[in-house]
């Protein structure tokens, strides 16, 4: 191996290390902490291997493509949001909102992009640093990113909604990044990703439809940036090459619809990842459960003693039934994790349960229950 490819394989190494401890365990770098680790890492990767000047004849171009594809972003997700509503984004037109929220953030863009281009320009010829690049990439991004509310979503839900889209972007900058330089990505990432510091009231779609913008957008942007990148050069697009390139555009696509599908319940089934070991051993923590939703049918019909159901509580809670009555045609059902030695506080009716566990996949979701801890 390369000395450079070792020598950016232990920053790989050391960076990953730091963001795994962060983004499992401790969770010790937020705002500026997580400002000053970046900037030391990119101090550190330019000492060990340098960094290369931008050469390429296209940079111009694809500088302004990416500001057009980001403003035309911004118009056609304002245009979504008549339909789906808007909502008051984050104040940052005062002192501490510059310096609390959108100084930070901008900081944490134009230097992760820095170390992207970099270390693309250092590894793009070795497949297995690229793949550990992007995987860097997206450990970073859940630092950056991260929200408390993720706390609440199922491993599928996670991996869909939060895990798909920022795997996306990472791979599609990763692609602009190596081709015109790190300019094009920090006017994507401001105007795709920062937009909500500037405005004054944002789009408010539901979870499922703003992953899947935010998971064609990078994906689409990379395609356009490829496509006049082989039209400069080439004059013509070979039809094999027309056909890889929608195949790699459009399987993604539908790959991301089937998850929204399937996680959101149009099918008429869920998942969740068990967070505790109420269940166990039944259920053990970090298992993922497929919940088949209410039927329509009657309460003793839908419902049995011995059934482990989920319902919302503060949180998704996964129990078994172990008493029910019926009371003037309402059944009512008292449930209590196997562990446990009293019945939950609650008395639930059918429209409180959200489904019955039909499936459980072991431990598939521990990494996320890590994550989310």
């Amino acid at each position: 191996m390369r000395r450079s490819y070792i020598l950016v394989l232990i920053v790989q190494v050391l960076m990953g290390l730091f963001l795994v401890a962060n983004n499992f365990f401790f969770r010790f770098l937020k705002g500026y902490s997580l400002v000053l680790f970046l900037f030391l890492s990119l101090l550190l990767l330019f000492f060990l291997v340098g960094c290369e000047r931008i050469t390429n004849k296209y940079t111009k171009k694809v500088c302004f493509l990416a500001f057009v594809y980001s403003l035309s972003f911004l118009v056609i997700y304002y245009f979504i949001g008549f339909f789906v509503g808007f909502a008051k984004s984050i104040n940052c037109y005062s002192i501490d909102g510059f310096f609390l929220s959108f100084l930070p953030m901008l900081l944490l863009v134009v230097f992760e992009e820095l170390m992207r281009f970099i270390l693309v320009r250092k590894v793009e010829y070795n497949r297995l640093l690229s793949l550990v690049n992007i995987a860097l990439f997206v450990l970073l991004d859940l630092a950056i990113y991260f929200n408390s509310e993720w706390a609440d979503y199922s491993f599928f839900v996670f991996l869909s909604f939060v895990l798909l889209p920022i795997i996306a972007e990472n791979v599609s900058l990763n692609y602009v990044s190596k081709k015109s330089g790190f300019y094009p990505t920090i006017i994507y990432k401001i105007l795709v990703r920062m937009y909500f510091y500037f405005l004054v009231i944002i789009p408010d779609p539901n979870i499922y439809l703003y992953s899947f913008i935010f998971f064609v957008t990078p994906i689409a942007f990379a395609k356009i940036i490829s496509v006049m990148i082989n039209n400069t050069e080439t004059h013509h697009i070979e039809r094999n090459y027309k056909k890889i390139g929608l195949v790699g555009f459009i399987f993604p696509v539908l790959f991301s619809c089937f998850m929204i599908y399937f996680t959101s319940g149009y099918f008429g089934y869920r998942s969740y990842t068990i967070a505790s070991g109420s269940m166990s051993p039944y259920l053990n923590k970090g298992d993922m459960v497929i919940i088949k939703e209410t039927p329509r049918v009657s309460c003793e019909q839908a419902y049995k003693i011995g059934d482990v159901v989920a319902y919302q509580g503060n949180s998704v809670i996964v129990h078994r039934i172990v008493n029910m009555n019926k009371y003037n045609n309402v059944c009512y059902f008292y449930v209590k994790g196997d562990k446990n030695e009293q019945e939950d506080d609650v008395i639930l009716t059918i429209n409180d349960i959200i489904g019955v566990v039909k499936y459980k996949i072991p431990y598939i979701g521990i990494p996320a229950v890590w994550f989310l801890e």
